[in-house]
């Protein structure tokens, strides 16, 4: 009987897991706080709980309890005072959050600080439910590359279509390329267009999800097993079964076209150096890496046939000939700036999680509340926020989970896999150009999908 209840409480967690990671993108929101500044909505001040949020914490209560009841089966014990090296992680990922939230103490907005501090806690649980749990690298990369080919049909229709539709109950919110504030594409001869928002807040946010999600959808076309017994998670990539092809291959040019559209230059720019690399990288390796090959060329393909249909779009983006670019990328130098002033006065301790915004909005009352945002650096962010000091903790984290994968499944250090290395660059590429996957919720959640998936690729293939 016992046995019988783990069993169902595997498929009930891989079902909520599924899940999460299909509608992660979808930002149903229910809001507590709002704050009005000259009558203009702060954004960074507002406080809510968004509905996938919901579903992560049931999610995470029964993995809680699957993990429990696996640790027993296994007949393991607890060591009294035994430092093993997965303890020794957690231990640091522990003292992190501790110190995350510690900083509500100075931090100029408990509110919005504990509320951070929630955010990170969760992409950090997030992050081991995808290593730690059920589903494996297959499946849970599935159910992510599935998800964003959807957003990425609400994407290209915005564009194509040029209008936008609220719904509070799918978190859409109607943008109009008329309307400041909006995220458009303008100049001399071409006019003011919309970008694709997706079902996010920015279309920056939309292209580096997409850009993540594509990067996943690599390495299932890298691990795919050939033969005719296709199970869930890999059914879609199975070489005899061609429509299956079919619809792998079309959600990939959706993911792709999506991105494009969306005119985030960030994730553009992180994507194309990514499918480069790779494709000269693929090409020195065996008939294995066939399926990566034909990827890459046919994502490069869809990019360059697009950049040759909006080339006039393509140039105001890349050559900041419009005064609405040319603003944009003043914003982000006076960003850095500003970024490396608060991290000189808080250099120890920082201004608080998520009190980046509002301590620039203490510093300057006067200015209008849509001027103020983060530094478009995740790095410059966190250490702005949370100071050395939690850089430092950080940092550990990172070590101590390294040292133990290492000695886990004996990687030479010296010889990690370029592969692997290529895609943790892409990250940082993202990383240094944007400041969402630091700064929102979504942001944080999907780094600890990213790098769960990758750890899980790691574990499954990688070593072997």
């Amino acid at each position: 009987m016992n046995f019988l209840r783990k069993i169902n409480l595997e498929k009930l967690l891989k079902i909520l897991l599924s899940a999460f990671l299909f509608l992660l993108p979808w930002q149903t929101i229910f809001i507590f706080r709002e704050v009005f500044l000259g009558g203009v909505k702060f954004e960074y001040a507002t406080l809510g709980m968004y509905a996938t949020e919901v579903l992560f914490w049931i999610t995470a209560i029964i993995f809680m309890f699957w993990y429990g009841a696996k640790w027993r089966e296994a007949g393991k014990k607890i060591k009294k005072f035994a430092l093993t090296k997965d303890r020794i992680f957690l231990i640091s990922c522990l003292l992190f959050m501790l110190y995350v939230l510690s900083s509500v103490v100075w931090a100029l907005d408990p509110a919005v600080a504990l509320q951070s501090s929630l955010h990170i806690m969760e992409a950090i649980l997030i992050f081991l439910m995808i290593f730690l749990g059920p589903l494996s690298f297959l499946e849970a990369a599935f159910w992510l590359v599935f998800g964003a080919g959807v957003t990425a049909i609400l994407g290209i229709g915005q564009f194509l279509f040029q209008a936008t539709f609220a719904s509070k109950w799918l978190g859409l919110v109607k943008y109009e390329s008329w309307k400041a504030g909006t995220s458009i594409i303008s100049g001399a001869g071409v006019g003011r267009w919309l970008r694709g928002y997706g079902t996010f807040s920015h279309p920056n946010i939309f292209g580096g999800y997409l850009a993540l999600s594509m990067i996943v959808a690599m390495l299932l076309a890298l691990v795919v097993k050939r033969g005719k017994t296709c199970k869930i998670g890999n059914w879609f990539l199975c070489q005899e079964n061609y429509r299956e092809q079919i619809i792998f291959y079309s959600t990939t040019a959706l993911v792709v076209s999506g991105l494009f559209l969306s005119f985030s230059r960030s994730a553009i720019l992180t994507l194309s150096i990514f499918l480069i690399i790779l494709l000269f990288l693929s090409l020195h390796k065996g008939t294995d890496f066939y399926r990566l090959r034909f990827l890459s060329i046919y994502s490069i393909v869809i990019i360059l046939l697009f950049s040759a249909i909006f080339w006039p779009l393509v140039s105001v983006r890349t050559t900041a000939s419009s005064a609405n670019e040319t603003q944009s990328i003043e914003e982000r130098l006076n960003g850095y700036e500003e970024s490396w002033k608060i991290i000189k006065e808080n250099l120890w301790l920082g201004v608080g999680i998520g009190n980046y915004t509002i301590y620039l909005q203490h510093d300057h009352p006067q200015v209008p509340a849509w001027e103020f945002q983060p530094v478009h650096n995740v790095f410059l962010l966190l250490t702005a926020e949370l100071g050395l000091v939690g850089l430092t903790l950080l940092f550990l984290c990172i070590v101590t989970f390294s040292i133990w994968q290492i000695r886990k499944f004996k990687i030479d250090i010296m010889h990690i896999n370029l592969f692997y290395i290529i895609l943790i660059i892409s990250f940082l590429i993202l990383a240094n150009l944007d400041h969402y996957l630091y700064s929102s919720y979504v942001g944080l959640a999907l780094t600890g999908v990213f790098w769960g998936l990758l750890t899980r690729f790691n574990t499954q293939y990688l070593h072997k």
